[in-house]
Formats: C-alpha cells, sequence, structure tokens
C-alpha cells in the first residue's frame, strides 16, 4: 500500500509516508543546488534525516499531512503539494540567519544609495512617482532577478567577535536594485531581505576566502519552466522503465546507482553512461539543457516511477 492509500485510510504517518519524504528530500536538495543546513556541510543521510525530522516537526505533521490530503484529488497530486512544501520549509530553514543584523546592513545600503528611496515599509526606485502601487509581481520573477547578480563576500577574520557579512554594500545595492527593476514598482522590506538571505546564504561564509565570488546563474523564468517541465514529460513517457530508474542514478556514486538498480559497480556504471548517452541525445537541440534535465530528475524521484 503507497503511503497516500495508507494516510487516506488511517491518517497515520508511516514507514512508507517517511521514506517518501526522504526521497523527495534527496531529489530536492540535488536538483534545486540547496546548501547543507547547518550544522552539516554536505547532504548526506545524517542531513537528510535531520531535514525530514525538522520538516515534521516543524508543524504538527498529521495537520500539515491532513492539508494536503485534503487539497489532492490524486496520489500524483499529493506528492506534488508535499514537495513544495518540502521545498518551502527548506527555504525557510535557510532564512533563519541573524536576520536583525542584516536587515540593519540592508536598511543602511538603501538610504545611502541615491538610487532607492524607503516608504512605508517599502522599497522604491527614486526614479519612481511616490503615487506608484506596490508591486503585484511574482516572488519567482524576483528571484530569478536576483540569482543573475554576481554577489562578492569580502574578507573576514574568523576570530573575529562580530559576524561576518553575508555580501559587500556593492552586492547588497546590486541585488537590491536586480529586485525592483524586476519587480516594476514598490516592494515590501521584507521581501526584498529574504531573497537577499536567500541568495547570500553559504554554509561557512566566515571562512570562504576574500573577495570569494558566490555561484550565479540565469535561473529561467515561469514560463521557461513550463515548457522545461512539458519537454521533460514528453522525453519521459518514451523512456523504458529500466532507461528511467538510470536517469533517475545520475549523479549517484557507481555503488548507490548499483544499489537502486540492482546490479554490480560495473554494469552499473555501464547504464550510467548510457543514461548520459541518452540525455544527451534529447537534449542535445535544446535551449536550456539544464533545465529540462532537473524536470526529469525530479520525475524520477517520484515514488511511481
Amino acid at each position: 500500500m503507497s503511503a497516500y492509500d495508507e494516510l487516506r485510510r488511517t491518517g497515520e504517518i508511516s514507514h512508507e509516508f517517511v521514506s517518501l519524504l526522504l526521497r523527495l528530500a534527496k531529489a530536492v536538495v540535488r536538483v534545486r543546488n540547496f546548501p547543507a543546513l547547518a550544522p552539516h556541510s554536505r547532504w548526506d543521510g545524517d542531513a537528510l534525516n535531520e531535514l525530514v525530522q525538522d520538516f515534521c516537526c516543524a508543524r504538527p505533521i498529521t495537520e500539515r499531512v491532513a492539508l494536503l490530503i485534503a487539497e489532492a484529488p490524486s496520489e500524483a497530486a499529493f506528492v506534488t503539494r508535499l514537495e513544495i512544501a518540502l521545498i518551502r520549509h527548506i527555504q525557510s530553514s535557510l532564512r533563519r540567519t541573524p536576520r536583525g543584523s542584516v536587515a540593519r546592513t540592508v536598511r543602511h545600503v538603501i538610504d545611502d544609495d541615491a538610487r532607492f528611496k524607503y516608504r512605508q515599509d517599502h522599497v522604491a526606485l527614486v526614479v519612481w512617482d511616490d503615487a506608484r502601487a506596490p508591486s503585484e509581481c511574482d516572488e519567482q520573477t524576483m528571484r530569478a532577478a536576483v540569482a543573475c547578480v554576481l554577489v562578492t563576500v569580502p574578507s573576514w577574520n574568523p576570530a573575529s567577535q562580530h559576524r561576518a557579512p553575508i555580501a559587500d554594500r556593492q552586492s547588497l545595492a546590486a541585488l537590491c536594485n536586480a529586485v525592483l527593476v524586476a519587480a516594476g514598482g514598490p516592494v515590501q522590506f521584507n521581501t526584498v531581505l529574504d531573497l537577499i538571505i536567500e541568495r547570500c546564504l553559504v554554509p561557512g561564509l566566515a571562512k570562504v576566502r576574500p573577495g570569494h565570488e558566490l555561484p550565479h546563474a540565469d535561473e529561467p523564468s515561469v514560463d521557461a519552466r513550463g515548457y522545461a517541465a512539458a519537454r521533460a514529460m514528453e522525453i519521459w513517457v518514451v523512456l523504458t522503465d529500466p532507461q528511467r530508474k538510470a536517469v533517475g542514478s545520475i549523479g549517484d556514486s557507481v555503488r548507490q546507482a548499483g544499489e537502486r538498480l540492482g546490479v554490480g559497480k560495473t554494469r552499473a556504471s555501464e547504464l550510467l553512461g548510457e543514461a548520459r548517452g541518452l540525455l544527451a541525445d534529447h537534449l542535445r537541440d535544446e535551449p536550456d539543457q539544464a533545465a529540462v534535465a532537473r524536470e526529469l530528475l525530479l520525475l524520477a524521484a517520484r515514488p511511481d516511477s
């Protein structure tokens, strides 16, 4: 019996549900490249188990699952909603930083930069008229904008009694500007702050080398993501079951792939090579191969795959 069926029948959290959460967690952190949550430096088994436990304890899990079950008309819809809830939980956990000190720094940057103005808990561009209505831009579009900003972390002495800055002032100003340009109107200060914290969060920030540049990438728009998901599904339906399992093992070690596929290391290595070649053939003409590949890996992580 699946986790979904058992939850609908008994309303109790089962071993199958926890296993489903672990599979989703492993896929989500790999595909979305989330940094490991402190105190962990990487997403190993302990870090994933702790993430799932924290997810279950952050809010009464029976209450959360009951809401998901009520909103989901099918098992596939339930898994999708559970995946979204898990992503939001990770994002929320990543934002648990010394928010007060970061907020003060960002506010100083806004006050000192001639491009910005602060009014009624909103940040705006000086060139905008005060009558301009607050932005209704979705957060994902603004997140995509800050993902494209190159962020630099200043040098810092790890022995200092003061907390390390999350980025230099020039980078913080560039992030504010990116949010506002993408939004097209005033944005709540707390929203700007959350996006900056999420963008700049790096494990062990106080130990990074001077002038270290955070990774940045052109994050696809909402429309691009819709295309990537649709294209991934087109590829998925023509793959055989063994091919789907092999695709889902891309990114695993040879040993992990062998355990998942039920074969030895030599055969697992061959299957991983074939899976990569298969993806290369299907994605050759795609303008954003990485986006389609991410969606394929999410499909492979589904419990019914």
